[in-house]
């Protein structure tokens, strides 16, 4: 199993990786799902145990994946979602080939932001 974060809001990613539960000074991913300084025990214990791996997704592939997923698969997502698309995206050559399974469950985006991201547009400016 493979995690992915916003390379804008690194927090977990940094605990997983480091081993502790120290807060990250970086939040700035407009991924709301996955927006966090502080990661919490609880969820650091089920990453730990769960996944073999985690990836980190820019900002720019994440709002490519909530494109690809609304024009060519009439699927609405939120920036969460689509790190899911986004790590895919940036780990095709190595999956090539292998069954490969990825959650859209978050569709909760404001229409604003959304038309942003269909426009090629950085809200967050």
């Amino acid at each position: 199993m493979i995690g992915v974060q916003s390379e804008a809001a690194p927090a977990l990613h940094t605990a997983w990786s480091e081993g502790h539960l120290k807060a990250h000074d970086r939040m700035e991913t407009f991924a709301e799902g996955v927006a966090t300084r502080v990661p919490f025990a609880l969820t650091m214990g089920l990453l730990r145990e769960r996944l073999d791996e985690f990836h980190l997704v820019s900002e720019d592939t994440i709002r490519d994946g909530i494109r690809e997923l609304l024009v060519s698969e009439s699927i609405v997502a939120e920036g969460a979602s689509a790190t899911s698309l986004a790590a895919l995206r940036e780990t095709r050559e190595r999956i090539r080939g292998k069954t490969v399974v990825f959650p859209i469950s978050g569709r909760n985006i404001d229409t604003a932001h959304l038309h942003d991201v269909l426009e090629g547009r950085d809200s967050s400016e």
